[in-house]
This record gives structure tokens, sequence and C-alpha cells, in this order.
């Protein structure tokens, strides 16, 4: 007809997937069956257009807007004083929402040698980030020795839940560097704000995100040459003369 004859507000907790029904309440007189001389109809069809509006952060719209509602009212002169009130097509008023969150966790830590020699550079060392048998970050130390991860990215509700990483050392070689075995699992915790994000935190308990921290070991060691030089005084060397250093 032109004009909003009706608005419904929808509220809830979303949980998984959750439905609202909404009513309009349309109210007709013997008024709305005059037509434009003056005359009562018997009957007269209504039509209406049905909009869904508003924006909530991480809710995607119903692309398929604007559903056609007809509605037929007819007086059945009986006397009763009511009208006969029917929607007359059979539209699809069911408008579905769809609601997405996303993230992501970047690890930091550490790389340290014990016994380090002064000259001696900490960049360069790997490391490799894993859920289950799946990469999904890697490492590298800089100069400093501070290790920086690659962003381990959550796309959808999905990755709601608990997540374990173990993080290892590659097999980096340098000399005299014993590279560490050591292991560090981190378990995360990967929440909805119910805003669109999804926040990771370290679980209660656990290895913090920016304390993934590694030791290796240095050693150094070597081989030289000693003269050593025997003087016999006294008499002649022989042959059977034996010593012993």
């Amino acid at each position: 007809e032109g004009k909003a004859i009706g608005r419904a507000y929808l509220t809830g907790e979303t949980d998984g997937v959750d439905s609202w029904t909404y009513n309009f309440k349309l109210n007709y007189t013997l008024d709305d069956l005059v037509d434009e001389d003056g005359a009562y109809l018997s009957s007269r069809t209504f039509h209406y257009v049905v909009n869904e509006h508003g924006e909530e952060p991480g809710v995607t719209n119903d692309d398929n807007t604007g559903r056609r509602v007809a509605v037929k009212v007819t007086n059945p002169g009986d006397g009763s004083g009511r009208l006969d009130v029917k929607v007359s097509n059979k539209p699809n008023l069911t408008f579905r929402n769809t609601y997405e969150a996303s993230g992501e966790l970047v690890l930091s830590g550490t790389k340290a040698i014990t016994n380090k020699p002064e000259a001696m550079s900490l960049a360069g060392f790997r490391f490799t980030v894993k859920e289950g048998r799946k990469v999904v970050s890697t490492g590298e130390s800089d100069e400093d020795g501070t290790i920086t991860f690659d962003e381990i990215a959550y796309d959808s509700v999905k990755a709601i839940g608990t997540h374990t990483y173990v993080v290892t050392a590659d097999a980096d070689t340098k000399d005299g560097v014993t590279n560490t075995k050591q292991a560090v699992t981190v378990t995360v915790d990967v929440t909805d704000k119910g805003d669109g994000t999804l926040e990771a935190k370290a679980a209660e308990g656990g290895v913090k995100l920016d304390a993934v921290n590694f030791t290796n070991t240095y050693a150094a060691s070597g081989e030289g040459e000693v003269l050593v030089q025997k003087v016999l005084e006294g008499r002649a060397s022989k042959d059977d003369d034996k010593f012993v250093f």
C-alpha cells in the first residue's frame, strides 16, 4: 500500500540455529471496502511488501527481501458485523539470517642458547606449530632471540572450543649448538564474543601465548699438537731405550 503499517522487533539469545515467530496485526473496517466512488465493495484485496531491516555485528541478513503478501477482505453480508480476512497467496515469510565470527591467534616466545658466545647470532632458528598432524603455523627467531609466528586464523564459529598446539624446534644446525628436543604444548580456548569476533586465550594454568620459549646449549671443543723433545745426557742412546710421557 506504499506505507509502513506494522513493524516487528525480534530479540533473543543466539545458540546454534534459533527462530522467532512474529505477528503483524492488521485491522480492517467497512471503510476499507469503500472504492474511489464511495461505493461499498463486497471484497477487496490488499497487497503488502514485508522487508527486513537492521544490522547486528557478524549477522548477514537474508538476501531475499521484499516478500509480497496479498490479503483478501470480504464482507459476508450476514449481519454478523465481522469481516472475513484471508491471506490469498502463499508467501514465504521466513527470513534466514546467518551469523559468523572470526578471529586469530599469534604466538610468540624467545630463543636462548646456554653458554652462547657473544658474537653468535640467535637469528634463523625455525619452529613448527601443529594441531594434531596438521601444521597451522611456523615461526623464526630474530637477532635478539624473539620468535615470531605466523597468524593462526579462525574463520568460522566451528573453531569455538579448545585447541591444543604442539610447538617444536626445527632441526637447524649451528656449529657447537645442540638443538633442544623440547616440545611446548599450548592449550587455547576460543570463545565467541557475540559481535562477530572470536577470542583466543591461553587455557587457565597453561603456557602463556607469549611464552613459547626454547633453550639450546653451546659447547666448544678442539684439537692441538704439543711438541716434546727428549734429551739424554751422560751416554749415547740405545735402540732398546724406552721412555714414557
